[in-house]
């Protein structure tokens, strides 16, 4: 069902609170704003080129994280201040939380150097009080593309490699102490998006960068098995159904449901719902899985039936 455009003129993200099934945040280039009647009604959250995406804290629902800007924001107090905890030459652009381990973040970013910015692993294991630089070693032309955590048993997954001349060339990394050390797996190719399950957090799923192709790993990213699939990219795992509840975005910008692993999709939401359907964030709402809402270009959208 259609809901409210928190912002005519620009595209949107946007994310659901911990403990309130009607508490969406979502955000622009320039501003932040949450709504509390189910993306209705919005109101001015944060402003500024810093705004950057929401994560809502998995434990706490007074704490908000942001990421824009270059810098990790935290605000305890539901968005109405907000304080920098990233460290010292350390940029990001993405963030994870795992429920499971709510005081270990991630972020996908930089570390400035005397030649450049280096591509960086971020991990705090103290809720950002303090800033590890890791990741596996990068080739010359080598980025990280898309980072997961498995909270339960401590494992961090993170795609790295490139695409800009010829065909997509990169691995998957595995992390189980923390960003110690790094494992490359082999015969996994460069992927877009990871996604961990919340309830199996040993299965791991993988959309691969320019290929039409769904991968799926038991065994914590050991071995796969690849399905022919129209996902594009962005996975999301309902966080009340184990290991076969997905939905995903297609190659056309709709999304796509699968009740069995992702081995096949239907329809989700399509053409029918927007003029313009590019999907850019799909959001479970953790206190009640049958919520969920997606962002497109001009608008936001959402199901009470878990996308069904």
């Amino acid at each position: 069902e259609p809901r409210s455009n928190p912002a005519p003129n620009n595209s949107v993200g946007a994310a659901v609170a911990i403990d309130d099934s009607n508490t969406v945040y979502a955000w622009t280039s320039q501003q932040v704003l949450v709504s509390h009647d189910g993306a209705l009604t919005w109101s001015v959250l944060r402003s500024g080129p810093f705004a950057g995406p929401i994560v809502p804290d998995p434990t706490d629902a007074k704490v908000l994280w942001s990421v824009g800007g270059d810098a990790v924001s935290r605000s305890t107090d539901d968005g109405s201040t907000w304080q920098a905890v990233n460290a010292a030459k350390m940029t990001a652009s993405r963030l994870v939380i795992d429920r499971h381990s709510p005081a270990t973040l991630v972020a996908l970013g930089t570390e400035e150097s005397l030649s450049g910015p280096i591509p960086t692993i971020w991990i705090s294991r103290d809720g950002a009080a303090t800033w590890k630089a890791s990741g596996p070693t990068l080739g010359p032309s080598d980025v990280y593309w898309d980072v997961a955590v498995d909270g339960v048993n401590d494992v961090i997954y993170v795609s790295a490699g490139h695409s800009a001349a010829g065909p997509p060339i990169g691995y998957l990394a595995r992390s189980s102490d923390g960003g110690a050390t790094w494992t490359k797996l082999a015969g996994v190719p460069l992927l877009r998006d990871l996604a961990v399950d919340p309830l199996s957090p040993m299965t791991v799923f993988g959309v691969p960068e320019g290929n039409a192709l769904f991968g799926k790993s038991t065994d914590n990213g050991a071995t796969w098995t690849w399905s022919s699939s129209q996902i594009g990219g962005i996975i999301a795992t309902n966080p009340a159904i184990q290991g076969y509840y997905l939905l995903g975005v297609g190659n056309t910008g709709s999304v796509l449901l699968s009740t069995d692993g992702g081995s096949s999709w239907t329809t989700s939401f399509g053409t029918q719902e927007a003029t313009q359907p590019f999907a850019s964030t799909i959001a479970f709402a953790p206190s009640d899985a049958s919520v969920v809402y997606v962002a497109v270009e001009n608008g936001i959208f959402r199901s009470v039936t878990g996308g069904e």
